[in-house]
């Protein structure tokens, strides 16, 4: 694939105002239920939210199957507007993120009140909105900490942050939706990272730690008993 600039760091400015209230739904959300269907297997189910700001972001839940012991989540909302892309990337100004989580995940809705189950959902909300409400652009490399200075995702969670990589199912037909007009939507999979790894792709790059995930057997499936690579 032909990846977009990766910077090290992404910049991003502080909102000047509190981010708008916006209208209860998705306008790409019928386009992005059917590619997830036609690529990841048959949406179950699909968390709406009720008040939405800046964009409108809907998690949809492709259950695990006897031939896919995953379970997939993905977003729609987020490229209902552009992301502030620089130069040379342009074609990246729309994304939509997911993240795959192991088939016994508990996702009703008693389990989602315990932070344990609930952050791969908030991390998908919280990063969807991102580059929207701080004028930046999340795309493949890109890693992003859990505040400053980094914090688990979660209590008893060992990760502290999250890499955008190329999603490991569904091929390169999933990882771009073309739109109607011709726009690409591009996916991406949330990985989620140790401090100690955060720090080797500050100072390797993306690719290098890609390679150490790699080798160690490791993908972008959800093991939250994964040591670090690095």
């Amino acid at each position: 694939m032909n990846k977009p600039y990766d910077p090290n760091i992404i910049h991003h400015q502080q909102p000047a105002s509190p981010p708008p209230v916006v209208a209860p739904h998705s306008d790409n959300l019928d386009a992005v239920d059917e590619h997830i269907s036609r690529h990841l297997g048959k949406v179950e189910n699909v968390f709406h939210e009720i008040v939405s700001t800046t964009v409108h972001i809907d998690v949809h839940i492709v259950p695990a199957t006897a031939s896919r012991p995953w379970i997939s989540l993905v977003t729609s909302g987020m490229s209902d507007i552009p992301m502030s892309a620089p130069e040379r990337a342009e074609d990246y100004r729309f994304s939509e993120l997911m993240i795959r989580l192991p088939a016994g995940w508990k996702l009703d809705q008693v389990d989602l009140e315990q932070e344990e189950n609930y952050w791969p959902i908030r991390t998908l909300k919280f990063l969807a909105r991102f580059p929207h409400e701080y004028q930046t652009w999340l795309s493949y490399g890109h890693t992003i900490p859990n505040g400053n200075p980094p914090s688990p995702l979660a209590p008893d969670v060992p990760f502290t942050g999250v890499i955008l990589a190329p999603p490991g199912v569904g091929g390169t037909s999933f990882a771009t939706l073309h739109l109607k007009d011709g726009t690409p939507v591009h996916f991406w999979s949330l990985v989620p990272l140790h401090p100690s790894e955060m720090e080797f792709k500050l100072a390797h790059g993306s690719d290098a730690l890609f390679d150490l995930l790699e080798k160690a057997g490791h993908d972008d499936l959800v093991n939250p008993a994964r040591k670090p690579v690095a």
